[in-house]
């Protein structure tokens, strides 16, 4: 598993600055940690598979909320054993009734409490705090992403060197492009629609 260290590493490779003139490690680790929330907010736009977590919510008897994860950053749904509830915008939610659920505050909460206490599958994206980052830490996602972030990490200080970067941004777009391409789902995904039915 790579760490942090690796990636200042090989920003410095990109930078040509391996006698270290130039960059201390702490400006790259600034850097890194840019480009990782950069693309930790491209990887929940697509929705790569990757990036997902989830986490079991249990849901106390009489009641009809229970907290968030810690570690909670977007949503993406919330099951019954198989079934997902549908989730509610605040102005359906305050006039419905039934099976249902929104995010208030730091909570889950349903439209009806439960009669026992209900565990509750809860997919998410979680929130990384990139600020806590030091160069011994251990890269996320599993290290897949390691090469993208070098290279927006380099990017991103080459342009406080006020060095022409359009080249690179476009570099930046087609390797965004092939992170698609390779992480997106490769085989269809089933998804039920509520339509007409005769």
């Amino acid at each position: 598993m790579s760490t942090v260290s690796d990636i200042i590493s090989g920003v410095r490779f990109e930078l040509d600055d391996s006698q270290e003139t130039r960059w201390t490690d702490a400006q790259i680790l600034e850097g890194i940690k840019k480009s990782l929330r950069r693309i930790d907010n491209f990887v929940i736009k697509h929705g790569l598979e990757f990036g997902k977590s989830s986490t079991t919510l249990t849901v106390l008897e009489d009641a009809s909320t229970v907290a968030l994860p810690s570690d909670f950053k977007r949503d993406i749904g919330l099951y019954d054993g198989t079934t997902p509830l549908k989730k509610l915008d605040t102005d359906i939610f305050e006039r419905s009734t039934g099976d249902g659920w929104r995010i208030n505050g730091s909570n889950v909460e349903l439209l009806e409490a439960v009669t026992e206490n209900t565990s509750l599958t809860f997919w998410y994206y979680p929130l990384t705090d990139y600020s806590a980052y030091t160069s011994s830490s251990t890269m996320p996602w599993s290290g897949k992403l390691d090469d993208i972030v070098i290279n927006y990490a380099s990017l991103i200080l080459k342009n406080i060197d006020e060095y022409s970067v359009e080249i690179d941004m476009a570099l930046a777009r087609e390797i965004e492009r092939q992170l698609l391409d390779v992480y997106q789902p490769l085989t269809p995904v089933l998804q039920e629609r509520d339509g007409w039915v005769s």
